[in-house]
């Protein structure tokens, strides 16, 4: 909600035009038109319960095959939100560095090379 950081965060996903257009409208939105708009990431089914649809939805990312490489994915894109571009480059460039030459990196290059033969 406005007032306390879903205008500054809807700007940030969806544009300056299309923010202001939606919270000065007060606009109901379907769950398509927040899937469409990127401010949702998944709509359940009608018969779904909410359990299902978050254990479907979080699935992938508790299956991932290599943990600490998504842990430096979440840490550089929320890092990344609040930093100028070179700050946020040489952040990413020293968590990944590492993780280069690690076990999740030596097992993922592994199967990329496995795929190739």
């Amino acid at each position: 909600t406005t007032g306390w950081g879903g205008g500054s965060r809807l700007v940030s996903l969806v544009g300056r035009q299309k923010a202001l257009h939606l919270l000065a409208g007060s606009k109901r939105l379907s769950a398509q038109e927040c899937l469409d708009l990127g401010v949702a990431d998944k709509i359940s089914a009608e018969n779904e319960t909410l359990m299902n649809a978050t254990v479907e939805f979080l699935q992938p990312f508790l299956t991932a095959p290599y943990p600490d490489a998504v842990r430096v994915c979440k840490r550089v894109i929320s890092e990344a939100d609040d930093l100028p571009m070179m700050p946020a480059l040489e952040i990413e460039a020293e968590y990944f560095k590492k993780l280069w030459g690690g076990p999740s990196n030596a097992d993922a290059l592994s199967r990329v090379a496995s795929k190739k033969k």
